[in-house]
C-alpha cells in the first residue's frame, strides 16, 4: 500500500469513528444519559476534527487543533471519573480503556505517551477513591495493561519509522547521508544561523581527474570531523560538509587540515547565503537546483 493510500485508509477510519462516536452519543441522549454522552460527542468532535482535509485546513494546524480537542476529551474522560454514577456499569468504566488507543493513533508518540501515562496516573487515583474490591482490582489491572500494551506497541512503530526514516536519508553504498538529506540539513541551518544570527559553512571535496571516492579516503576525511559536522555523499566523486558556525578563518583553517589528510583531494568552502535557496547552494547551476529543491 502506497503513502497516499494509506492516507486515505487512515481519515476513513477517523471518520468513521466519529461517525460511531455520534450514534453512541445520540443513543445517551435518548437513554437520558446525557452525562455519558459529552464523552461520545468529545470523542465525535476529535475523530471529526483529525479527519479534515487538507484542502479546507493546512496539517499542521489541523493537529493543533485536534490537540486542543483531545485536552477537551480528556478533562471530559476524567469529569466523568469523578461521577459517582459512572461506577454503576463496567461498561461506562470500559470506556476509559480506549483512551491509549485514541492517543496513540491521533497523536504523535511524545505527546500521546505524556496524555496517556497522566491519564492513567489520574484515572488510578479515582478509581481508588470511589472503587472497592474485585471491581476497582478488575478495572485497575485493566488500565494499566492497556496502558502498556499499547505504549510498547507505539514505541516500537515509532522506533521503526526513525529506523526507516535514517535509511531513507542515506548513501546505500557508503552509509553516509545523501544529497536529500543534505539539502533539507542547509534549510534548517539557514533557519538556525538567522535565528542565532551567526553563519553556515559548507565545504565541498572533489577527487582529482574525476576518480570514485574510496573506503579508506572517505574514512580519513570523517575522523577529521566532529559529529556535528555532517558529511554527506553528494556524488563518487565528491563529498560535502556542513559547518555550523563556521567563520571564513574556520574554513581556511579546516581547509589546510582536510589537504593534510589527503593531500590530492581540492576542497572548495565559502559561507551560505542565510536567504539563498538550499538547493542552489548546494548544486552547481540552475536546472540543477531546480531538480533538487523539487
Amino acid at each position: 500500500m502506497g503513502l497516499a493510500e494509506s492516507i486515505r485508509t487512515s481519515t476513513w477510519c477517523q471518520f468513521m469513528a466519529g461517525c460511531f462516536f455520534a450514534l453512541l452519543a445520540g443513543w445517551c441522549v435518548y437513554a437520558d444519559k446525557h452525562t455519558l454522552s459529552l464523552i461520545y460527542l468529545s470523542g465525535t468532535l476529535l475523530f471529526l476534527v483529525a479527519s479534515l482535509p487538507t484542502s479546507l485546513i493546512k496539517p499542521a494546524h489541523r493537529y493543533r487543533l485536534t490537540l486542543w480537542v483531545f485536552c477537551v476529551y480528556t478533562l471530559v474522560s476524567l469529569a466523568l471519573l469523578l461521577t459517582p454514577e459512572h461506577y454503576t456499569s463496567l461498561t461506562f468504566l470500559s470506556l476509559h480503556l480506549a483512551f491509549p488507543f485514541i492517543a496513540f493513533g491521533l497523536l504523535t508518540f511524545h505527546t500521546a505517551l505524556f496524555f496517556v501515562l497522566g491519564f492513567a496516573l489520574l484515572a488510578n487515583l479515582l478509581v481508588m477513591l470511589h472503587l472497592e474490591g474485585s471491581l476497582r482490582l478488575t478495572f485497575l489491572a485493566a488500565i494499566w495493561l492497556m496502558t502498556l500494551l499499547t505504549s510498547i506497541h507505539s514505541f516500537t512503530h515509532h522506533l521503526r519509522q526513525q529506523n526507516l526514516k535514517e535509511l531513507l536519508s542515506r548513501d546505500p553504498v557508503t552509509g553516509l547521508f545523501n544529497r536529500k538529506q543534505l539539502i533539507n540539513d542547509v534549510k534548517k541551518e539557514q533557519q538556525r544561523a538567522q535565528r542565532e544570527a551567526t553563519s553556515l559553512g559548507l565545504l565541498k571535496l572533489t577527487t582529482p581527474n574525476n576518480e570514485p571516492w574510496t573506503n579508506k579516503q572517505i574514512q580519513d576525511v570523517s575522523q577529521a570531523f566532529a559529529p556535528f559536522e555532517r558529511l554527506y555523499y553528494f556524488s563518487s566523486q565528491r563529498l560535502a560538509v556542513l559547518l555550523p558556525l563556521a567563520t571564513d578563518t574556520q574554513l581556511d583553517k579546516r581547509t589546510q587540515e582536510l589537504i593534510e589528510v589527503c593531500p590530492d583531494i581540492r576542497v572548495d568552502g565559502s559561507l551560505c547565503a542565510l536567504d539563498a535557496l538550499p538547493a542552489s547552494l548546494v548544486y552547481p547551476d540552475a536546472e540543477q537546483a531546480r531538480e533538487g529543491e523539487g
